[in-house]
């Protein structure tokens, strides 16, 4: 019995360890995404500010 729960409770933990590395991926990717576009309409402004 102890060994059934053992193994349940390590795969719980591996399936909630790789739902937080996912949304870590997820959450890097977004902002990464948010800063490109920041930056695209930041030197857009510019180059409107220039021209």
């Amino acid at each position: 019995m102890i060994k059934v729960t053992n193994k349940f409770f390590f795969a719980v933990n591996l399936t909630f360890k790789n739902a937080q590395t996912r949304n870590q991926i997820w959450f890097l990717s977004q902002s990464s995404k948010n800063i490109t576009e920041n930056l695209l309409k930041s030197s857009l402004f510019y180059q409107r500010k220039i021209a």
